[in-house]
C-alpha cells in the first residue's frame, strides 16, 4: 500500500493473524510500517514469509524438425524452479521430454505450483520447428567418354532439395554438370546448408566413365575365288 494508507487495522477484537498480502513490487520486496495509538503494549509481532513460484522467463526455442528429443526446462530462461508440469500448444498435458519429429511447434506452458497463499505462476515456451535440409541419397552415374554433358543433380537418389553445392573428387567446387570429355571419374558431393540450429546435409554421386566402342575403319579386300580362308578382322582400319 502507499505511504499513510494502512493495508490493516489490527486491535484487541480484530486480530491479524492468518492474513495474507503479497508484494507487487518487482523485487518481491514488502515493508511493514507499524502505527500503534499507545493504548496498550503487546508482545510483539511475527510473519512468515512464502516465496512465491518461479516458473522463469517467457521465451523462445528454434529447433531442427529432424533432431533429437530435449529437455523442455532446459529452454526455459530467468533460472526457473524445477518439477512444474508442462502443456503442449493444444492444452494437453506433456511430459519434459520434446520429441521434434513428431511433438508440434507453437505455444507451450509451464506451470510451478507455489506454496500456499501463492497462486501457481506460468511460463510460456513458444517453439519453431526448422526444417531440415534434404540433400537426397547416394546415387551413381554411368558415362560414355563421348558423351553429351549431364547434370549430377538428376542422378541423387530421394527428393533432394535445389540450391546445393558441389564439390568434384579432388574437392575442387563443381558446377554440377558432368562433361566425359574435360571431367574424372569418382565420388562428387553435393551439400545443402541448413537453417540453424538444423546440419547441413550431403549426398554423393559415384561417377563411371565407359570407352566407347570401338570398330575400326572400313577397310577393303580382293580375293581370289579359289583362294585360302583369311581373318575378315585384320582388314579393318
Amino acid at each position: 500500500a502507499a505511504i499513510g494508507v494502512p493495508i490493516a487495522v489490527g486491535s484487541s477484537t480484530n486480530s491479524l493473524a492468518g492474513n495474507t498480502y503479497t508484494s507487487s513490487e518487482p523485487s518481491g520486496c514488502l515493508t511493514f510500517r507499524w502505527q500503534s495509538d499507545a493504548s496498550l503494549n503487546a508482545p510483539g509481532w511475527a510473519a512468515r514469509i512464502v516465496t512465491a513460484p518461479n516458473p522463469g522467463d517467457n521465451t523462445s526455442a528454434n529447433l531442427c524438425a529432424t533432431g533429437p528429443s530435449v529437455s523442455l526446462f532446459s529452454l526455459l530462461s530467468g533460472d526457473p524452479d524445477p518439477g512444474g508440469t508442462w502443456k503442449d500448444p493444444l492444452g494437453a498435458p506433456h511430459s519434459d521430454l520434446f520429441d521434434p519429429t513428431i511433438d508440434p511447434a507453437g505455444n507451450w506452458i509451464y506451470t510451478q505450483s507455489g506454496p500456499a497463499p501463492c497462486p501457481p505462476a506460468n511460463a510460456t515456451l513458444t517453439i519453431a520447428k526448422i526444417l531440415a535440409p534434404d540433400a537426397g541419397t547416394d546415387g551413381t552415374l554411368s558415362v560414355c567418354a563421348n558423351d553429351a554433358p549431364v547434370g549430377l543433380f538428376s542422378a541423387l537418389g530421394g527428393t533432394p532439395d535445389a540450391g546445393g553445392t558441389w564439390i568434384g573428387p579432388g574437392g575442387a567446387a563443381h558446377s554440377g554438370v558432368f562433361d566425359p570429355a574435360i571431367d574424372a571419374a569418382g565420388v562428387y558431393t553435393y551439400t545443402v546448408v541448413g537453417s540453424s540450429p538444423c546440419l547441413t546435409a550431403s549426398a554423393t554421386v559415384t561417377v563411371t566413365i565407359n570407352q566407347p566402342a570401338n570398330a575400326g575403319i572400313n577397310g577393303s579386300i580382293t580375293v581370289c575365288s579359289n583362294g585360302a580362308p583369311f581373318s575378315l578382322f585384320a582388314q579393318l582400319g
